[in-house]
């Protein structure tokens, strides 16, 4: 009971802003800042940084390994006609780095990341992804990237649709969120879900704690 108790303060604590978050740079600040790290929409694959990222593999067949990004047509087309290729920061090209930073992260948050590429060879969008197998401690906080995604990428303009519980999906410690969201400018569309709740029947650590953002052009008019 005393565990049920500290789960429940911890996340209307969190949800409350008492913990502290890792904050992103307003988007609007700096125009010329990339989408992720490195990565712009609109790039070459020829351009892609021929260091610091490791494990290619393809999106839609994870089974399939590829020796760099330059293999990027090796993948499988999707419904878009994109070749998504997943990858991981390279911790050996960057071994000073601190705990908090250390891995596959943005904004503090381990991710899994993927790039989408044209028939043209062009990056045509990025998806990141929060990871479900990180460390429970870490996983209590996905949902929170969410919220630091609008902030990086401005906080207006978000269209927003906030789904309800019901009996399959109940509050986590008397919150819950279910929410989509997209944001299109004039060279961004951005799609980014949110989600906090636990399965009914589920165990205390069963719960479901997420943040999923696609970044990609926008759609043709």
């Amino acid at each position: 009971m005393a565990r049920y108790f500290s789960i429940v303060l911890w996340f209307r604590l969190l949800c409350l802003g008492t913990l502290a978050i890792w904050p992103f740079v307003a988007y609007a600040q700096q125009n010329d800042m990339h989408d992720l790290r490195q990565f712009t929409l609109g790039m070459n694959v020829a351009s892609l940084p021929s260091s610091g990222y490791t494990d290619f593999t393809c999106t839609d067949q994870p089974s399939r390994h590829l020796p760099a990004w330059s293999a990027w047509e090796e993948c499988p087309a999707n419904a878009q006609g994109l070749r998504g290729i997943s990858f991981r920061y390279d911790e050996q090209a960057t071994p000073h780095v601190s705990d908090a930073t250390k891995g596959t992260k943005v904004a503090g948050h381990p991710v899994r990341l993927a790039l989408y590429l044209s028939n043209a060879a062009q990056l045509k969008a990025i998806l990141i992804e929060t990871d479900p197998k990180a460390r429970l401690y870490l996983r209590k906080k996905a949902f929170l990237l969410a919220d630091q995604a609008k902030s990086r990428f401005g906080p207006t303009g978000w269209q927003c649709r906030s789904h309800a519980a019901d009996a399959a999906r109940i509050p986590v410690g008397g919150v819950f969120i279910d929410q989509d969201c997209e944001k299109t400018t004039a060279t961004r569309h951005f799609v980014l879900a949110q989600r906090l709740y636990r399965p009914s029947g589920g165990t205390l650590d069963s719960f479901v704690s997420e943040t999923r953002l696609l970044i990609e052009t926008p759609p043709a008019p």
